[in-house]
């Protein structure tokens, strides 16, 4: 009986034993859940935190199944858990809001680009009025780019200029919501003579025609709708301004409306017939503090393809005070460019234009016929010269000739 009796006691005091090692496991492993719950929950939210946005969606997905196992497991409670997953969502929306932020400003600064171009010559005279020499036809400086997609600007300054305050060419903002339907507001190019609308660093000439220079307005400061419709088919522009020109102040209560329409019929086709461009253009209003009556009328013509260039125009212009003076010319020029090798090129180009700037007086017209070439060493480096015969009718006397060569070197960068 005493063995027995000895017997249960140890194998009592054994189960005890076991009983306390147990509790204390339990013990021990509660403790051990507590320090991971403290340690591993804010790494968890930590390393949700540092993740990028475009992964924050996934990693929250998992964590809903860590969390969900964590409470299985008892490692956290429920309501722990719920704190957790808002605290997760609060992150992601920081992250979210953080990321537009950083976008803004990236792409803002990714569509802003620096640009321009020098023009550099040197300038020969048959007659008396100019002398010989180097000069700086143009030295551009352009800021352009976007603010968001639908916003774009553009800053111009021609760094030659500056006389007179008239350093800026442009400086708008363009709001182009839908391409047939674009707001510009500021200073810009007029929708008027196509001439002026072509870049000086992209004319085939050195100088522009003197019909142009004399009757129509490169810059002007206001408002301008305009747009492309019929898949680039139709072009339309319509612009509300002073009527004072470039960096000018208004000098009266009225205001100039320019009108222009151009037809490119063939634009989406693959014939010859796609470089066909024509239309028509007006302006008109007050000049002057005498609020004279200016209207103007422009017609051109324009036809591109493969290496050819065509272009002619012709405008007219009635000036009105207590007399009408009425002015008009025209142009036409021809170029070609043939290929040569390493990507270089030589374009021949003539033109032949006419100036009268008074219909009603007599020999008074201005014609000049010009002949040159543009030498491409590379898309940013153009060599021209032009020599140009002028006859200038001077009032009944004799015309005379006023022949002029020029030799330039264009740089863009």
């Amino acid at each position: 009986m005493k063995e027995i009796s000895s017997k249960v006691k140890e194998k009592f005091e054994g189960s005890l034993l076991k009983g306390g090692r147990c509790m204390e496991k339990k013990k021990t492993l509660k403790g051990f859940c507590s320090k991971l719950k403290k340690i591993f929950l804010p790494l968890i939210l930590l390393s949700l935190f540092l993740l990028p946005v475009n992964q924050a969606k996934a990693s929250k997905e998992e964590m809903y199944i860590l969390l969900n196992l964590l409470v299985e497991k008892g490692v956290i409670t429920p309501e722990e858990s719920k704190e957790m997953m808002a605290a997760v969502d609060n992150i992601v929306k920081k992250q979210k809001e953080d990321s537009a932020k950083n976008s803004v400003k990236t792409s803002a600064a990714e569509n802003i680009k620096i640009g321009g171009y020098l023009q550099s010559r040197y300038d020969v005279y048959d007659y008396d009025k100019n002398y010989d020499g180097f000069t700086i036809k143009r030295a551009r400086i352009s800021l352009t780019g976007k603010i968001m997609d639908p916003v774009s600007f553009k800053i111009e300054f021609d760094t030659v200029k500056g006389k007179n305050n008239d350093l800026l060419t442009d400086a708008w903002v363009k709001l182009a919501y839908f391409p047939q339907f674009n707001i510009t507001v500021g200073q810009f190019k007029l929708p008027f003579s196509e001439e002026y609308l072509i870049s000086s660093s992209a004319l085939d000439t050195i100088e522009r025609s003197n019909v142009v220079g004399a009757l129509a307005t490169e810059y002007d400061r206001g408002i301008m709708i305009d747009g492309d419709l019929l898949n680039k088919a139709v072009y339309y522009g319509l612009a509300y301004v002073n009527g004072t020109g470039a960096n000018t102040g208004e000098d009266n209560d009225s205001k100039d409306l320019v009108g222009r329409i151009a037809f490119s019929p063939w634009v989406s086709t693959q014939n010859p017939a796609s470089g066909l461009k024509f239309g028509f253009a007006y302006q008109t209003g007050k000049q002057g503090a005498n609020k004279k009556d200016r209207v103007s009328h422009d017609i051109f013509l324009r036809y591109e393809y493969k290496n050819l260039k065509v272009l002619g125009e012709y405008i007219n212009q009635e000036l009105k005070s207590t007399s009408t003076t009425k002015s008009d010319g025209y142009f036409v020029q021809c170029a070609y460019e043939f290929p040569l090798s390493n990507g270089k090129s030589i374009q021949p180009v003539a033109k032949y234009e006419v100036y009268d700037p008074n219909t009603k007086a007599s020999k008074d017209t201005q014609t000049i016929f010009t002949t040159g070439f543009n030498f491409f060493l590379n898309k940013n480096t153009k060599l021209s010269t032009n020599y140009r015969w002028r006859n200038d009718e001077q009032g009944g006397k004799i015309p005379t000739n006023s022949n002029e060569w020029f030799s330039q070197i264009q740089i863009k960068f």
